[in-house]
């Protein structure tokens, strides 16, 4: 699991923003069925991945709506923050909510 997720950290790393719209869309329903299903593990490195794809593509995925349903992704995002789970998924998914936050700033700006 830590391979995948440090090989998918550093593809989103090197993507070029030209590919970001396909790789967005080949990832997303992984990421969020992983949120939704998964278990700790599962949820904590869909977080860490979703956390870089905002800081690195968070205004080219919200103006593409089509790649992503924002408030499904919000609502999985904020059920972990809620939850009675482990203290560092929910630290993760604060992270991950806070650059989700910036995007959505970003693209009212």
């Amino acid at each position: 699991m830590d391979i995948f997720t440090l090989t998918v950290r550093g593809i989103i790393t090197e993507a070029r923003e030209e590919l970001a719209g396909s790789m967005i869309k080949t990832l997303n329903g992984y990421l969020q069925k992983g949120l939704e299903k998964g278990n700790t593990l599962v949820k904590s490195e869909c977080l860490e991945i979703y956390t870089d794809i905002f800081k690195r593509f968070g205004a080219f995925m919200l103006r593409q709506n089509s790649l992503v349903d924002k408030n499904r992704l919000m609502s999985a995002i904020s059920v972990l923050l809620g939850s009675q789970c482990e203290i560092s998924l929910r630290k993760r998914a604060s992270q991950c909510m806070g650059a989700f936050a910036v995007a959505l700033n970003s693209q009212q700006l």
